[in-house]
């Protein structure tokens, strides 16, 4: 019969194993889970714990569990690459080269869709293809940001790059629009999003290429 535990962040949990203190305590927050007793099954707990009002607020729970599982399961699941990648990059940007565009910083302003970012002393563009919300958090994102200071040659600083699950992950790859690096359509949406921005800016005279 499992152990049950309260999780001292919201919600329960068992194990085949009775745990210890050390094994409850969690050291980031200083606080701990709280042992619930054992029972036959999660029915038994439901009913005989105390944990719920009544056995209506557990089967209420598992509705809504399912709920969103199946929404989890929706989101995460990701259509097929589409059969013809286009390629729209018509200015051979790269992730390296787009350090060295000119700035014309006049242009660099919120009517132009970039945010202010006084962490960095810099403006910021972004965009973004999934789910951002808890607890899917699988977004697919671009970053790219114009900063204030400027490099040796007098030249604008610029970064730029791409992540993946809501920003725990990179995203990395060597050439936009190369299938290789293309495992989904929020990836290969991502790049065609970004570029046709960056082509837009571009045309727009805030960006000059230099090559």
């Amino acid at each position: 019969m499992p152990y049950y535990y309260e999780n001292h962040m919201g919600g329960w949990y068992t194990s085949e194993e009775e745990l210890d203190h050390d094994s409850l305590y969690c050291e980031t927050c200083g606080e701990s889970d709280w042992p619930l007793g054992w029972y036959e099954d999660d029915d038994d707990f439901a009913k005989n714990s105390g944990y719920y009002n009544d056995y209506e607020d557990y089967e209420e729970e598992l509705k809504e569990q399912e709920k969103e599982k199946e929404r989890y399961e929706q989101m995460t699941t990701y259509p097929d690459v589409p059969k013809e990648i286009v390629d729209i990059n018509k200015y051979g940007l790269t992730l390296k080269n787009i350090k060295t565009l000119k700035v014309n910083r006049k242009l660099v302003n919120e009517q132009n869709g970039f945010w202010r970012n006084e962490a960095i002393k810099g403006w910021c563009l972004s965009g973004a293809v999934g789910v951002d919300d808890y607890p899917i958090c699988d977004a697919t994102e671009y970053w790219l940001g114009v900063y204030d200071k400027t490099k040796k040659d007098g030249s604008a600083k610029i970064e730029c790059n791409f992540s993946c699950w809501s920003g725990m992950g990179t995203y990395k790859f060597d050439k936009f629009f190369d299938e290789k690096d293309i495992e989904n359509r929020d990836e290969y949406a991502i790049q065609y999003r970004f570029i046709a921005r960056m082509n837009n800016l571009i045309e727009k005279g805030v960006f000059e290429i230099t090559w």
